[in-house]
Parts: structure tokens; sequence; C-alpha cells
């Protein structure tokens, strides 16, 4: 009689980024799988959704990937005076762009802070909530649209720099 063993098998540990790009081909790989199902007019809301947020990462991380690179083929322009006047025109651009962000912040915030301090006294409940509420929203909006332009901003920082160390690598007759 012979005694049989159960074994686990032994998986190669992957890479540190590897968890969110199988996740990422996961969900991709599904998402196929439905679309060719599925017509695109009857997919419930929440997965357009779920497919837009994979399409998207799956962009964003293509062109930080592209972007890496890119930036290990401008080694050999690491002595030159021109490349380092450009990348830091491109920092005081962005740096330009965070300062007006900030200061966008800063002024939204205080008028939220003048409109509160100048609610009048509510006389009834569905008035106090009507004006909490209203400042509540308006705070909302402030927050979004600073969390939408600072993504524009790191997404125009992407391509920016994408094209331009990608024109710096043409010119030096490397792409």
């Amino acid at each position: 009689m012979s005694t049989k063993t159960n074994e686990l098998a032994v998986i190669d540990p992957a890479p540190a980024e590897a968890p969110m790009s199988h996740f990422n081909n996961f969900m991709a790989m599904g998402l196929q799988a439905f679309q060719q199902v599925v017509p695109e007019s009857s997919k419930p809301a929440p997965l357009r959704h779920v497919q837009t947020i994979v399409n998207l990462s799956n962009q964003w991380a293509a062109r930080n990937a592209n972007n890496s690179a890119i930036s290990a083929g401008l080694l050999p322009h690491a002595m030159d005076a021109d490349t380092w006047k450009e990348l830091l025109a491109m920092q005081a651009a962005v740096l330009q762009r965070l300062q007006d962000q900030q200061k966008s912040w800063v002024a939204g915030v205080t008028s939220l802070a003048q409109d509160y301090a100048q609610i009048k006294q509510a006389k009834t409940m569905s008035k106090y909530a009507e004006q909490q509420f209203n400042l509540i929203a308006q705070f909302g909006q402030l927050v979004s649209a600073q969390a939408t332009a600072l993504m524009g901003l790191q997404e125009n920082i992407q391509v920016d720099y994408g094209y331009w160390a990608a024109q710096k690598q043409q010119g030096a007759g490397q792409v």
C-alpha cells in the first residue's frame, strides 16, 4: 500500500509590480470576453465604469513605461547644458502651474470660509440644512476642480516629457 502525499506546487515569486499588472491583465481579459458576448449598449453602467478605469490605467502605465525607456536613452545627453536648461524650463512651468493651482485653492477656501461666516441664523431646520449642504457642495466642487487640475497636470507632464525626450533622441539620431 503506497501512501500519497499532498504537495503544494512551488510558484516563482513575481516582481513587485506584477500584482497590479496581473490584476490589470485579468480585468482586461475579462472585459474583452464580456465585450464579445454583450453589446456595448446593454452593459450595466458599473461595468462600463470599470472598463474605463482599466483602460485609463493601462494608458497611464504605458506612458510611464515609455517615458522610462526614453529616459534611459537620454543618458548620452546628461552632460549637455542645453538638456539641463530645457529640463529646468519644464520644471519651472510645472512649478508655475502648481502655484496657480495653490492660489486657486486658497481663494476657494477663503471664499468658503467667508460664506460660512456670513450664514444667517436659520429659523428652521430645513433652512439650516440647505445652507450647510450648499457649503458642502461648494467644497466638493472645489476639491473636484483641484483634483481634476492636478490629474490634468500630471498627464500633461507625462505627454510633454515623452514628446520632448523623443525629440531630443531623434535630434541625436537615436530614435
